[in-house]
C-alpha cells in the first residue's frame, strides 16, 4: 500500500452530483461511468489502492451513454466510508477509492470512522510499513500513534498476512539468489569488466533490470519489493563495484531513483 495522489475532480461530476444521488436511489451505479472510473483507474496505476496487488480496467459487457456494465472479476470503486454509514458521500470524489474485487469485498461496510484504516488519499502509508528480516510488516517504529493504529486495522482487514505476505516470501528468495548470482558474475568478470568488457556488461544489466523494475511504482507490490532490494547487501555490492568502474548508465540511475522514491521510510 503506498499514498496515492487523487486526480481532480471531473466537471461532469461538480454539475451533476444531484442527479447522480438520485440515480443511486433508484439502485444505479453512477461511479461506474467512464468519467468517473478512468480517472480512478489511472490514478492509482492500475493497482488496488489497498493491498497493490494489480487490477485490469473493465472489460465492457455494455456501453450505454458512457456507461461501463463491467465484470466484478476487474477495477472495482470502493466507497472508504461505507454508503451504509453515510449515503451521502456515495458519489463524493474523495470518498471513491479503485480497489481490487477481493479488497472491496473485505471491506464492504467496514466502519472506518470507529475502526479506523488507513485512507490512500491523505494516510502517508509509506511511513507505516517496513521490511525486517525479510519479512513485511507494520512499522512499529512509527511514533505517529494514529498511523500505527490504521496501519495494524488496515494489515488484519484485508489480510495482508495470507494475501501479500506468503506470496512475496517466495519472491524475496527469488531476488536473494539472482542478486547472489549476479555478484558472482561481477568479481569473476572483474578483469573482464575493467577493461570495458561489453559482452559481460550486458549481461549483468540484462539480469540486474528485471530485479529494479519489480521496484517501480507501477508493478504489483513494487514498494515492497523496493525496500527489500533496497536493504540487500549483495545488490549494494553490486552497484559498488560498476561505480568505481564508472559503468554506470543513466538508465540504471533513472531505474535506481525511481525505486528509492517508491521505497517504504
Amino acid at each position: 500500500m503506498r499514498k496515492i495522489l487523487p486526480p481532480p475532480e471531473p466537471e461532469k461530476l461538480k454539475r451533476e452530483k444531484t442527479e447522480l444521488l438520485k440515480k443511486i436511489e433508484n439502485g444505479q451505479c453512477p461511479w461506474r461511468y467512464k468519467y468517473i472510473a478512468g480517472p480512478l483507474f489511472e490514478a492509482c496505476n492500475k493497482r488496488c489502492a489497498y493491498c497493490g496487488n494489480s487490477i485490469n480496467y473493465p472489460k465492457i459487457k455494455e456501453l450505454r451513454d458512457d456507461y461501463v456494465e463491467f465484470e466484478e472479476k476487474y477495477l472495482n470503486i470502493d466507497h472508504f466510508i461505507a454508503r451504509v454509514q453515510m449515503p451521502d458521500k456515495a458519489i463524493d470524489w474523495d470518498n471513491l477509492v479503485p480497489s481490487c474485487p477481493k479488497c472491496n469485498n473485505l471491506k464492504r461496510d467496514h466502519d472506518v470512522i470507529r475502526f479506523k484504516i488507513l485512507m490512500p488519499y491523505f494516510d502517508d502509508a509509506m511511513k507505516c510499513f517496513t521490511i525486517s528480516n525479510g519479512v513485511f510488516r507494520v512499522n512499529y517504529q512509527n511514533t505517529d500513534t494514529d498511523l500505527l493504529e490504521k496501519a495494524n486495522m488496515t494489515f488484519s482487514l484485508f489480510n495482508y498476512q495470507s494475501r501479500i505476505v506468503i506470496h512475496i516470501s517466495k519472491q524475496f528468495s527469488l531476488i536473494v539468489g539472482e542478486l547472489t548470482e549476479i555478484l558472482k558474475l561481477t568479481n569473476n568478470k572483474k578483469s573482464e569488466l575493467e577493461n570495458n568488457n561489453r559482452a559481460v556488461l550486458n549481461e549483468i544489466y540484462e539480469r540486474l533490470t528485471p530485479i529494479l523494475e519489480m521496484g517501480k511504482s507501477s508493478s504489483k507490490w513494487g514498494e515492497i519489493f523496493a525496500t527489500f532490494i533496497l536493504q540487500d547487501i549483495s545488490f549494494h555490492n553490486i552497484l559498488s563495484t560498476l561505480k568505481v568502474l564508472n559503468l554506470e548508465t543513466n538508465e540504471l540511475n533513472e531505474l535506481l531513483n525511481e525505486i528509492e522514491q517508491n521505497c517504504y521510510a
